[in-house]
């Protein structure tokens, strides 16, 4: 999907959050209220003020993030598109599973090769130490900063990206497409009988329900694909098996 920001098409994840909050709550479709105000223990997106819908609660993420962080390492400023979190979730893992455990290993190593004889040796024992308490300290803040981008970016991809099922009712003689979008079901599409349309296969007739979509509902519905939503499933999948979390959807 795309949106036209600044006079050209960008695709919906290199968007600012606000900016994107702000089409979708525009676009059309019915999007999911609350009333309560946490996140609940499952670490999906329950809470916000009450009345705000579920975009402002995935994309102004200000609502749960933590605030008044003190962190020398870590970084918990929100970055400017869904993309840009989705790297930096990358490159932490990458840091606390690779290179920080590399660098304190090296260290404790250096430590029992040191001449205790050295006058220098106090000092260079020192500032070892030092080195690797610096990196545990890395490590914790990355821990904690990566926690909460890993939220953001399951959160926010779970809701953003369309889900479309296809219900063959037989007893009714119709086919009907049933899709979430935003944390809600939207309203049933209605594909045609079983007897126009039953021989189609379920891509085909995610296809039509995606034409449909298209014509009821402005940006960036109005530019969904099938493609789309299949290649994004697969980025969320890719992204969910390095970050150890559940698949995100088939």
């Amino acid at each position: 999907m795309e949106i036209k920001v600044g006079g050209r098409k960008q695709p919906v994840r290199e968007i600012d959050p606000v900016v994107l909050a702000g089409y979708i709550e525009k676009c059309g479709a019915s999007i999911s209220y609350t009333t309560s105000g946490s996140a609940g223990q499952s670490g999906s997106l329950s809470g916000g003020v009450k009345g705000r819908s579920v975009v402002k609660q995935t994309f102004l993420v200000k609502l749960w993030w933590p605030k008044n962080v003190d962190m020398k390492y870590g970084n918990m400023k929100l970055l400017d598109s869904l993309s840009y979190e989705m790297g930096r979730t990358r490159r932490l893992e990458r840091s606390i599973n690779v290179h920080i455990p590399n660098r304190i290993e090296i260290l404790q190593k250096s430590i029992t090769s040191l001449d205790k004889k050295s006058s220098q040796y106090n000092r260079s024992l020192k500032c070892r130490k030092r080195k690797i308490k610096d990196e545990k300290l890395k490590l914790k803040e990355y821990k904690y900063e990566l926690k909460y981008r890993k939220r953001l970016v399951y959160e926010s991809s779970k809701s953003l990206i369309p889900a479309i099922y296809i219900l063959r009712r037989t007893k009714y003689n119709k086919i009907q497409g049933k899709w979430r979008f935003m944390g809600k079901e939207q309203t049933r599409l209605h594909l045609g009988t079983i007897d126009a349309v039953g021989h189609l296969s379920d891509d085909e007739l995610k296809r039509i329900a995606i034409v449909q979509i298209r014509k009821k509902f402005s940006h960036p519905l109005d530019t969904l694909t099938l493609k789309w939503i299949k290649d994004e499933n697969k980025k969320a999948n890719k992204w969910c098996e390095r970050m150890g979390y559940k698949i995100f959807r088939d």
